[in-house]
C-alpha cells in the first residue's frame, strides 16, 4: 500500500481522492499517444538498474493538495503535509514521518518490505499492516519512459502514477490496481529542468480531449539515480477539480542508515490493531506450490507480461493465492480463493461463456474483472485487458 498523506476531511467524490492523494497504482487501458523521443532519456532498464543500485537516500518532503468546493479553491484548503523520509530502493523499506497538522495528526509509518507499521504517537496507537509489497509508482514510471522511447505508438496502453509522496509503497492485493481510469492520453519528454539544485528529467502524461476525465501529470526524475524530486498533477473528475504537489528537499543519497532503522516496536502501553493474516510472498509459482493446498493457477498470459511475484494469504476462515504478471504497459493478477463468492448477475456484471464454464465480467474504469466458480473455490482475472483477453487466459486455467 503506498502510504497516502494523513486525512484532511475534505469532501471531495471518492474516486477523486483515490486518485490525487492515495498512492497507489493507477493504470490505464485507453487509446494512447506517444510523443517526444531525446537520447538523453535513459533507457528503462538502466534507469531501474541504477535506481535500485541506490543504498538510500533520505530527505524532507513537502506535499500540496488543494481541491475545488463550491466553485472555489480556497474553500477546500488548500492543504500542507510536510516531513521527512528515508528510502532503501528495491526493499520496500522506508522510514517515514509526517508532521502533525491542525487537521491531522502526524505519523511514524516503518516497513521493511513485508509488514509496515503506522504509529499515530498522540493517539499512542499503532497499526500493523502484514502485506506484500512492491513499488508500482516506480514501475510505472518505467513503462512511462519505455513508451516515449519507442516514439509514437497509437492505441498504446499507458499508465498514469498518481501524485503521493514520494517513491515509497504500494499494498499489492489481490485485486489488480485501483486509482486509475481507461482515458486516452499523450506522453511526452520534456528535457530537463533543475529541482533544488539538481537536474531532472522531465516526463508529462496529458489526457486528450475526447477523455471524459481532464488531467496532467507531470513527474521530475534526478538524472543520476533516477529519484522522483518532484511530482505535480491537475484532475478533474465530475465537475471537480484537484491540484497536487510532491517536492522532495534537502536530499542526501547513500547516508549512513542504522541497521534497525526499517524496524518498529509499538511501545507496551499502545493500542494495535492490524491483520491478522499470515502472507507470504514467492518468486515463482513453484514456490507457491509448495505451501499451499490450493492447486496453482498455470495461466497462458499475453506476449510480454512476466510473473511478478507470487502471494498467499492464509486466515482462520479463508487460503487465498495470487499470482501477479506485469507488462510493459499493464499488470495482471490471477486470483483463487477456497471459498464460493457470490456471482449474481446485475446491472454491474454480465454472464459470459468460459469454455464449458459460467463466469461473471465487470468492467469499470479502474479495471476489468471475470469471475468463475469451481468445485469449493473461486477463481478471478483481472486487471485493465479487455474482456476478449481475460476470457482467453481463463480459459487455460483449470479448476
Amino acid at each position: 500500500m503506498e502510504m497516502s498523506p494523513p486525512s484532511t476531511g475534505w469532501a471531495l467524490d471518492r474516486r477523486l481522492v483515490a486518485v490525487c492523494l492515495l498512492c497507489v497504482v493507477a493504470v490505464l487501458a485507453g487509446c494512447t499517444t506517444i510523443s517526444g523521443e531525446d537520447d538523453d532519456l535513459p533507457d528503462s532498464d538502466d534507469m531501474q538498474e541504477t535506481y535500485t543500485s541506490l543504498h538510500a537516500y533520505s530527505a524532507t518532503f513537502v506535499f500540496n493538495s488543494s481541491s475545488e468546493a463550491s466553485g472555489n479553491f480556497e474553500s477546500a484548503g488548500p492543504s500542507r503535509t510536510e516531513g521527512s523520509l528515508i528510502v532503501r530502493p528495491g526493499t520496500g523499506e522506508l522510514y517515514r514521518e509526517v508532521k502533525p497538522t491542525n487537521v491531522s495528526n502526524g505519523q511514524t509509518i516503518v516497513s521493511n518490505g513485508t509488514v509496515v507499521w503506522v504509529y499515530e504517537e498522540n493517539m499512542n496507537r499503532a497499526r500493523r499492516i502484514e502485506s506484500v509489497q512492491t513499488n508500482s509508482q516506480r514501475r510505472q514510471l518505467r513503462q512511462i519512459v519505455t513508451r516515449i522511447n519507442r516514439g509514437n505508438e497509437s492505441g498504446s496502453a499507458l499508465p498514469i502514477v498518481p501524485i503521493g509522496i514520494g517513491d515509497g509503497l504500494e499494498d499489492s492485493t489481490d485485486s489488480a490496481s485501483t486509482g486509475g481510469f481507461n482515458i486516452p492520453t499523450t506522453a511526452a519528454y520534456e528535457g530537463t529542468e533543475t529541482v533544488n539544485g539538481r537536474e531532472a528529467h522531465v516526463l508529462t502524461v496529458e489526457s486528450t480531449e475526447e477523455s471524459e476525465v481532464r488531467g496532467r501529470w507531470t513527474y521530475y526524475l534526478d538524472t543520476e539515480w533516477y529519484v522522483t524530486l518532484r511530482s505535480t498533477s491537475n484532475l478533474t473528475l465530475n465537475g471537480q477539480q484537484s491540484r497536487n504537489s510532491f517536492r522532495l528537499q534537502n536530499i542526501t543519497f547513500n547516508p549512513e542508515v542504522p541497521a534497525d532503522q526499517f524496524e518498529f516496536t509499538p511501545p507496551d502501553n499502545a493500542t494495535i490493531t492490524g491483520s491478522k493474516a499470515d502472507v507470504g510472498r514467492y518468486e515463482s509459482r513453484e514456490q507457491l506450490a509448495a505451501v499451499t493446498n490450493l492447486q496453482v493457477p498455470d495461466p497462458d498470459v499475453p506476449a510480454g507480461f512476466e510473473l511478478n511475484y507470487a502471494r498467499r494469504s492464509l486466515s482462520d476462515s479463508q487460503e487465498s493465492i495470487s499470482l501477479r504478471y506485469t507488462s510493459d504497459v499493464a499488470t495482471l493478477t490471477v486470483s483463487k480463493r477456497d471459498s464460493i463468492d457470490d456471482m449474481s448477475i446485475n446491472e454491474r456484471r454480465e454472464e459470459v461463456q468460459i469454455g464449458n464454464r459460467t463466469g461473471a465480467y465487470r468492467e469499470s474504469p479502474r479495471q476489468n474483472q471475470l469471475q468463475w466458480q469451481c468445485p469449493e473455490t473461486t477463481q478471478s482475472i483481472s486487471g485493465s485487458l479487455p474482456r476478449e483477453t481475460l476470457v482467453d487466459i481463463a480459459e487455460s486455467i483449470d479448476c
